[in-house]
């Protein structure tokens, strides 16, 4: 299919018509800690529920598992909680001895190579990876001055085009002139 990668899209169309409902159904409000912690719970919840559902249905239904959100909100509600995470006072106090972010890199770099035998597995711990890198990274973090440094923020900026486009190119190619090394 030409438009397979374009998922992501679909992803986010379907979390923008979701999420706004669960922020408001929990009522949450601009700087309130009460409301806050009552947002991350409930987005704990719906992201094991989300969970539960990826790894009962990636064995027999990889488009449903991959393609909606309700497999899928996890990855996104998780960096939510880990944003209001950092708003506490309690992140400041308990990450005070921050984890090694050398590790974590490594370890989420590493999964890159796993076997797709493996995704849910890899998939939740990605997830936390990602996020421990997250609250743990800090400016004056040699992993940090390496992510940020001016190729690789390019290679950002541009990432997302290249993926949106690819997919594509190489569909129309193979149908049309093939795929070899020269092309």
């Amino acid at each position: 299919n030409i438009f397979n990668n374009t998922c992501s899209l679909g992803i986010e169309s379907q979390l923008y018509l979701i999420f706004p409902f669960v922020f408001w159904l929990v009522g949450s409000k601009r700087g309130d800690s009460k409301n806050n912690k009552f947002f991350v719970v409930v987005l704990s919840i719906i992201s094991i529920a989300s969970l539960v559902n990826f790894v009962y249905f990636y064995p027999t239904n990889h488009p449903y598992s991959y393609f909606l959100i309700i497999s899928r909100f996890r990855e996104i509600a998780s960096g939510s909680i880990s944003f209001l995470i950092l708003q506490t006072k309690i992140y400041k106090k308990i990450f005070l001895t921050k984890l090694p972010t050398f590790p974590i890199l490594t370890i989420l770099v590493g999964l890159f190579w796993m076997p797709t035998i493996y995704a849910p597995i890899s998939t939740l711990l990605t997830i936390i990876l990602t996020n421990l890198l997250i609250l743990n990274i800090g400016k004056g973090d040699y992993i940090y001055k390496f992510l940020t440094n001016s190729q690789l923020k390019f290679l950002g900026l541009i990432s997302y085009s290249l993926y949106l486009w690819h997919w594509g190119i190489l569909s129309l190619s193979r149908w049309t002139i093939g795929i070899t090394w020269w092309t």
